[in-house]
């Protein structure tokens, strides 16, 4: 059939269970929830096994992958229990609440020689998809910039409003963010400043954030989410040395508007975009049946965090943060400047 694969946690958990149901080489298994009405849902669209409770998931011996869709503080103590029973992990995003957890995770994976990944399934949304493939052409030369967007009109509900289990749309959607923006980069973040407000919803979390990463290769990269924003900025926004690329609208259709320059010259053309196939849960199956390379790897997703991580804490001090040591600056944190 497959890799028996069971799904914890039945709110968005419920979009991992079916892309895992139409992925060829992955077999779902059962679901798991705590919440009784969420276990009946659970059974009557998915059938197969239902759980109470993540030991239940553990103690059955045929489980072989176990998908943690659960709020983003319980991520760690409960990925560390299902690889110590030697299954396979895949965590909802972002991988955790600091870099230390992240760390403790992947020591962890190798001590028990499983599979650890985090659903950054964005990098299958067709207009990244496409735009990466088109950057790795170089047809805007060097990139210098880049600016990314994602933003909306409304608070955040539930567990989603309060810090202690990791809520705020900078660790919710900022992580997609960030691991697009380390990947086009093509290197290593180096410096991080932010900017928070809690403006108009007024909750314990962050309603707006304007982050900027300075890489080691010199590109600087700005990126905003907010949950207060009444009208729409650029979701793309990048500057090469020939040239430009653009894109207005948040999602997968449209086009991007692509200026290529020559001299004092400028040529605009549009890319309209393609759907994309198969995604995450396809490279899962491959690497697990196949022993394909993985797409999206602990150690990405562990970058993604300190990046997080340095930017909460920058809107916290008022500084920025130093994401790799300097011989000869031993602090973490130095004042704001004009080149972050």
């Amino acid at each position: 059939m497959g890799i028996k694969t069971v799904v914890v946690g039945l709110g968005m958990g419920k979009v991992h269970a079916r892309e895992i149901r139409a992925t060829p080489g992955l077999e779902l298994y059962g679901v798991c929830d705590t919440r009784p009405h969420r276990r009946d849902e659970g059974r009557g669209e998915f059938g197969g096994h239902v759980y109470e409770r993540l030991e239940d998931v553990i103690a059955d011996e045929n489980v072989q992958l176990v998908v943690l869709a659960v709020p983003h503080h319980l991520h760690t103590e409960m990925a560390l229990a299902t690889m110590a029973a030697k299954k396979h992990t895949v965590l909802e995003k972002p991988f955790c609440m600091t870099p230390e957890e992240g760390e403790r995770m992947i020591a962890a994976r190798d001590e028990h020689g499983v599979m650890l990944s985090i659903h950054h399934q964005r990098r299958w949304d067709a207009d990244f998809y496409h735009l990466r493939e088109w950057l790795a052409q170089n047809p805007i030369g060097p990139l210098f910039h880049m600016q990314l967007s994602w933003h909306a009109w409304g608070p955040m509900h539930d567990w989603r409003a309060t810090r202690a289990a990791g809520g705020g749309i900078w660790y919710d959607l900022g992580a997609h963010l960030v691991d697009q923006a380390n990947l086009l980069a093509r290197s290593r973040p180096k410096r991080v400043f932010a900017v928070q407000n809690h403006a108009m919803w007024h909750q314990e979390v962050e309603t707006f954030c304007r982050a900027t990463i300075t890489y080691e290769n010199g590109m600087s990269v700005v990126i905003f989410t907010a949950t207060n924003a009444a009208t729409e900025m650029p979701r793309w926004y990048i500057l090469g040395e020939r040239g430009a690329i653009r894109k207005e609208r948040f999602g997968e259709a449209g086009e991007f508007e692509f200026i290529q320059c020559h001299g004092e010259e400028r040529h605009r053309a549009t890319l309209p975009i393609e759907l994309v196939g198969p995604g995450y849960y396809a490279n899962i199956s491959a690497h697990l049946n196949r022993g394909e390379p993985l797409e999206v790897t602990a150690e990405q997703a562990l970058e993604v965090i300190r990046v997080l991580d340095a930017a909460n804490r920058s809107a916290a001090s008022g500084d920025a943060i130093d994401l790799i040591e300097q011989p000869d600056a031993p602090r973490r944190t130095r004042r704001a400047r004009s080149d972050v």
